[in-house]
């Protein structure tokens, strides 16, 4: 329960004709709930609250569900519900248990709530920009090895999205292109100190080969990973249970 609630709040008894005495207490309950990333962000969650008594049996504590009004899919009354902007809410089905112990019955409610995230967000921001930096990278194989930019190619939608990621100011910004010119000075070195045509001619083959190979397999590589983690996910193919 809320520790700033206070419990001692005054409720009147509501007595009826026939004896039965009816005590509405109000309270505010906190819930907290484990989360399975194991399919994250295509995951859905279920949690669940127990209501019951380990003291009074059936016979003194008698639990039941009032779902009167409310559909087979929500067991819970969602006029004060506030939206996620993370979760969905998908269903709060309900069930009352009653079990045997020690020859007495005790009663138990169950409340389940069936949570989906919402993967647009992930999708635009996390997936996609994934997806197309790994095409860039594939695409840097296909350059030739005298081109300027095929060291800088790959590396540059790295430090991009780093700099999106976590809005870095202007000087990590001007450190990034002071790295970019680096590998610029680098790649100039290494023309300069080598002359001789020959044998220039023999590494560009060799590196011409190395590509090649390089791009079959960086390709193979990541056609077969993404769609083996899409194909695993099973909330693209198996749709939600039905309440």
């Amino acid at each position: 329960a809320d520790e700033h609630f206070d419990a001692s709040f005054p409720v009147n008894f509501v007595v009826s004709s026939n004896g039965n005495v009816l005590l509405a207490p109000p309270g505010i309950v906190k819930v907290s709930c484990e989360l399975s990333m194991t399919w994250f962000p295509f995951d859905e969650q279920m949690c669940f609250i127990k209501y019951g008594s380990w003291t009074y049996t059936g016979s003194k504590l008698d639990l039941h569900i009032d779902d009167s009004g409310l559909s087979e899919r929500h067991k819970m009354d969602l006029m004060y519900y506030v939206p996620n902007g993370e979760f969905e809410l998908l269903a709060t089905p309900a069930d009352r248990i009653a079990s045997e112990f020690n020859g007495e019955r005790y009663v138990e409610l169950f409340f389940r709530v069936h949570l989906k995230r919402k993967t647009l967000y992930y999708g635009l921001n996390w997936i996609i920009p994934s997806i197309l930096i790994s095409i860039s990278n594939v695409l840097g194989f296909t350059m030739p090895p005298e081109c300027g930019e095929k060291i800088t190619l790959p590396l540059r939608p790295h430090l991009i999205r780093r700099t999106e990621s976590f809005a870095v100011d202007d000087s990590i910004e001007m450190g990034i292109r002071e790295i970019i010119a680096l590998l610029n000075a680098f790649k100039d070195r290494l023309d300069e100190e080598d002359r001789d045509s020959d044998l220039q001619a023999d590494w560009k083959f060799m590196a011409m080969v190395i590509d090649r190979f390089s791009l079959f397999l960086f390709t193979v590589l990541i056609v077969a990973t993404t769609s083996l983690i899409f194909l695993s996910t099973p909330r693209l193919f198996v749709k939600s249970p039905v309440y």
